[in-house]
């Protein structure tokens, strides 16, 4: 089974990569306890607040479910993230989704 029909009737919302990035890097530093949440060992997550000045925006990734390009801070078109925060889609594979319903 391909990827489009293991997600075509998931509910995505529209997402700015670059705003998501700020309100992460927002969420992280005023909580830094995030940072130990996300990343294990604990000296690892040492390792990264320190690299970054606690800017947790700098290390977030994430990749399109179908084609597997990155989405990062640097993403500047718009991209879709499914209800459940866990799928994330990039425009053009969205728009192919959108076909196939």
């Amino acid at each position: 089974m391909d990827i489009y029909n293991e997600i075509v009737n998931e509910k995505f919302k529209i997402i700015s990569p670059q705003k998501y990035a700020l309100e992460l890097k927002e969420r992280f530093l005023n909580n830094p306890a995030l940072w130990y949440e996300r990343i294990s060992p604990k000296s690892k997550a040492d390792e990264f607040i320190k690299a970054t000045n606690c800017d947790y925006s700098e290390i977030w990734h994430d990749h399109c479910a179908v084609c597997f390009k990155p989405i990062d801070k640097d993403t500047t078109e718009n991209v879709y993230l499914s209800e459940d925060e866990f799928t994330w889609v990039c425009e053009s594979c969205f728009k192919e989704i959108q076909l196939r319903k």
